[in-house]
């Protein structure tokens, strides 16, 4: 019971606590920006950060969106070279100095995408993209237990993904109903379980 409590307080203090510090007008300005790029580029370094960008991918492919999320520096910068005005690159780094993305985006800018770093602010990746979702992460020293911060970088992410959603509208509605069908093939139909899980 007391890991049990551990671990679901500290997730739920750090979800709140982003949800409180968020500029949501910025957040709704990231995701109407999204919903109407060309492409998506979404990289992050590192534990959190990698899982971020590929759980973003995941969630802006059902929407109908070209979006790819990578992990990888060089395919990273690789992509980015490819960016045109219409990509959105989306950054993820917890610290804001991971040398690889700051690389990805300085490359991307170069062909004139958008970028958007999910980062701390005043960090080098804040000050290089164009927009900031700022987010700094507040741990409670608990060596033993994994981060908490990742469900606060999360808990944006589905932000992002929610707004995007409204946004694109009914016409997302056909993409989602061919996912659950596709996976319903393989496994029970159970409309209770999640879309796509």
């Amino acid at each position: 019971q007391r890991i049990a409590s551990t671990i679901s307080e500290a997730a739920i203090t750090s979800i709140q606590r982003v949800a409180d510090a968020l500029d949501m007008s910025v957040v709704v300005d990231v995701a109407e920006r999204i919903a109407s790029a060309g492409n998506v580029l979404c990289f992050g370094s590192g534990g959190i950060s990698s899982m971020m960008a590929m759980e973003m991918q995941n969630r802006l492919f059902r929407l109908g969106l070209p979006v790819l999320g990578h992990v990888d520096g060089q395919l990273q910068r690789m992509y980015a070279a490819t960016a045109t005005k219409n990509t959105v690159v989306i950054a993820f780094s917890v610290s804001g100095f991971a040398r690889s993305i700051i690389d990805a985006v300085e490359v991307a800018q170069q062909y004139g995408a958008s970028t958007v770093a999910v980062t701390a602010p005043d960090s080098r990746l804040a000050k290089l993209s164009h927009t900031v979702i700022n987010y700094q992460p507040l741990e409670d020293g608990n060596l033993y237990k994994p981060t908490s911060s990742r469900f606060a970088v999360l808990a944006i992410v589905d932000m992002i993904a929610t707004i995007v959603a409204e946004t694109r509208g009914p016409k997302v509605l056909e993409g989602l109903r061919r996912i659950k069908q596709s996976v319903n093939m393989y496994k029970v139909e159970d409309p209770r379980l999640p879309l796509g899980d």
